[in-house]
């Protein structure tokens, strides 16, 4: 029963990315703005639960975040599209481009979790 609440999680999540990318299509030799807001909205959105469920569930979080944080997160987020968009990047030597997108989405990312997580563990209090 859990796989199915995963796989209709990872369902829902692809079709979310599949609208955001569609709205902020990739172009050629551009920044690829599409898969970063989907990367980084999906960070802030990991951050704000984990820290959420974490304080309000300390045993089952584990448990409870499954169908969410693998199964939509799973299917919204795409490492590979930005690994394949770096490239790319690095191959149509848009170096700027390349160093901009990589760098921003890791510190952002990183950042982005950080944050949701510490606001929604502040929350509580």
């Amino acid at each position: 029963m859990e796989m199915m609440w995963i796989a209709l999680g990872g369902g829902i999540g692809a079709m979310c990315r599949w609208l955001v990318t569609e709205v902020f299509p990739a172009r050629d030799g551009k920044f690829p703005l599409g898969t970063f807001l989907v990367n980084m909205t999906g960070c802030l959105i990991m951050g704000l639960y984990l820290g959420w469920i974490h304080d309000r569930l300390p045993v089952a979080w584990m448990m409870a975040n499954r169908p969410f944080a693998t199964g939509f997160l799973g299917g919204y987020t795409t490492f590979s599209t930005f690994s394949y968009e770096a490239e790319r990047l690095r191959q149509q030597r848009r170096k700027g481009k390349f160093w901009a997108y990589l760098l921003s989405s890791l510190f952002f990312g990183l950042f982005l979790v950080w944050a949701g997580f510490h606001l929604s563990s502040g929350m509580i209090s």
